[in-house]
């Protein structure tokens, strides 16, 4: 298992999806959303994710996602430039 951009997993019954990937101190970590993918729809909840054990972890040190965070919107920016791009070609 490991940690990909645009996949959807579930976890503790909810549905998620890894918009964003960065690495710090050789581990992995993913910025995600949680989805009601029955019904297609995004949430506002939003969490940071890393692989333990094999399977996804919530990463629930605060000081460690306040790190992160300009890492996943820099990125987030960047994907976001890129569909605009697409989309005015």
């Amino acid at each position: 298992m490991d940690l990909e951009l645009k996949k959807i997993f579930r976890k503790d019954g909810k549905t998620f999806i890894v918009i964003a990937i960065t690495e710090k101190n050789g581990k992995k970590y993913a910025f995600s959303n949680r989805i009601e993918y029955e019904k297609e729809e995004v949430t506002d909840e939003y969490n940071v994710f890393t692989i333990e054990n094999g399977e996804y972890a919530y990463v629930n040190d605060k000081e460690l996602i306040n790190e992160l965070l300009p890492t996943f919107q820099k990125q987030i920016k960047e994907q976001l430039e890129e569909i605009m791009k697409e989309n005015n070609e």
